[in-house]
């Protein structure tokens, strides 16, 4: 199976309101990215998002644009010029640092991030209070290789953060609750991709209607654990990606 690629048009590139690039550009740059950083440091992705409240509701189109190019603005302004920024939703942005030093990098931006855009409340034609902030990271190769699946690590935290009490979590593996099935056959599958045991590609022959001849086949994905259960191809993909252990697999 080749490596995932993902294929975005002109349209789906820049935000029309902030002009920064959307989550589709990051998901295109960041394999590239992972390839040209230095093997001796690290990559993290960081999610930023404002916790809608009654008061932000309330607010008219043009209130809300404004704080959103202003927030980017200021985001663009607490980062490095090799840091990117990416806009995901109206309340929501992403961020990309590479080559970091120390996997501590990410929650020292969090917290210049936070400060820096709780301040914008308050200022001259803006809204007099900014909602509550949440910040989630994760970080390459700590959490995971797979762009999809550490772009995801870093918004999982920052959900965790928008429900708990403190606004900046750093993603841990424990967040993603599992059943006793599930866990064991995220074990399970663990092993068999390290091991490089118990998948199995099958093929389906594909024949004629006609003249009965066979003209090709299909190659379909089976996996039998060693309890002699057999997984459904669907959820040994998924499995796959809960892991991130996708690469490994391709």
């Amino acid at each position: 199976m080749p490596p995932r690629t993902f294929v975005i048009r002109q349209n789906d590139r820049i935000d029309p309101t902030t002009q920064l690039p959307l989550i589709a550009s990051a998901l295109a740059d960041l394999p590239k990215m992972i390839r040209e950083n230095e093997s001796d440091r690290r990559l993290g992705i960081i999610s930023l998002a404002i916790v809608p409240d009654p008061h932000l509701l309330r607010q008219s189109s043009d209130v809300i644009n404004k704080l959103r190019i202003l927030a980017s603005q200021e985001i663009q302004a607490s980062l490095r010029p090799q840091d990117r920024v990416y806009t995901v939703s109206q309340e929501e942005w992403l961020i990309v640092q590479p080559n970091l030093i120390s996997g501590a990098a990410p929650t020292l931006a969090m917290l210049r991030l936070r400060d820096k855009l709780t301040a914008l409340g308050g200022r001259p034609g803006n809204i007099s209070r900014l909602p509550r902030l949440a910040l989630g990271a994760a970080i390459w190769p700590d959490d995971g290789e797979d762009p999809l699946f550490l772009v995801q690590s870093a918004r999982i935290a920052r959900l965790f953060a928008e429900q708990g009490g403190a606004d900046i979590r750093s993603y841990h593996a424990s967040m993603e609750s599992e059943g006793e099935d599930e866990r064991g056959i995220l074990d399970d599958l663990r092993l068999a991709l390290s091991e490089q045991r118990g998948l199995r590609l099958f093929l389906q022959p594909q024949v004629d209607a006609t003249s009965g001849r066979c003209i090709g086949a299909e190659a379909l994905l089976r996996w039998q654990r060693d309890n002699g259960e057999w997984v459904a191809p669907p959820s040994i993909l998924e499995a796959i990606d809960r892991l991130g252990q996708r690469q490994s697999f391709n």
